[in-house]
C-alpha cells in the first residue's frame, strides 16, 4: 500500500519527538532524576541505567542549565538533588 506523505502541521510529529530529549533539556533531567528516586539499588532502567547514573546524569544536567542542586541551599553550594 502507497501512503501520501502528509504536509499538514502533524506531518513532522515524529522527527520532532526524536529531538525531544536535546530541545527540553530541564524535562529530560527531571525523567532521570525520578527513574533514579524510584530505581531499587540492584535494579536497571530499559535504558541500561542504575539508579546512581540515573541521578548523576539528572544533577550533571540540571548543573549545567545553571539549576541548583538544591533549592534550599544558597547559590553556590551542592546540596542533595532533592
Amino acid at each position: 500500500m502507497i501512503r501520501k506523505r502528509r504536509n499538514g502541521p502533524g506531518a513532522s510529529t515524529t522527527s520532532r519527538g526524536r529531538q525531544a530529549p536535546r530541545a527540553m533539556p530541564w524535562e529530560l533531567a527531571h525523567a532521570h532524576h525520578e527513574l533514579g528516586r524510584h530505581l531499587a539499588a540492584d535494579e536497571r532502567s530499559p535504558l541500561g541505567l542504575d539508579q546512581t547514573e540515573h541521578l548523576n546524569l539528572a544533577r550533571s544536567t540540571f548543573e549545567a542549565l545553571g539549576c541548583r542542586t538544591d533549592p534550599r541551599a544558597p547559590t553556590g553550594t551542592d546540596g542533595p538533588l532533592t
